[in-house]
């Protein structure tokens, strides 16, 4: 009888760790699922965090020489050359 209950003993032990074996790939899996997760919801934040912050400074009107109309990519014209235009147009007959 204790031969016998030798043998069940080592194969019930045999399944318990094969069964470990299984449960500890499957927590690995979880654990990079989890990282990953983790990764886009961060990636995902900042985005979000970067909008946020572009919107807020486009939302704050910068002066440019003293005109807030004016957008920061235009430059004003000189008084000269603004005159030689009007001057153009005044010979075209506009």
């Amino acid at each position: 009888m204790g031969l016998l209950n030798w043998f069940s003993t080592n194969r019930k032990l045999k399944e318990l760790e094969i069964e470990l074996d299984d449960l500890k790939r499957r927590w690995i899996g979880v654990e990079q699922e989890w990282d990953a997760v983790q990764a886009r919801v961060s990636k995902v934040l900042r985005r979000i965090n970067r909008a946020e912050q572009a919107a807020a400074q486009a939302d704050e009107p910068e002066v440019v020489e003293g005109d807030p109309r004016l957008p920061l990519t235009t430059l004003g014209t000189s008084a000269e050359r603004l005159a030689k235009i009007q001057r153009q147009l005044a010979e075209k007959g506009r």
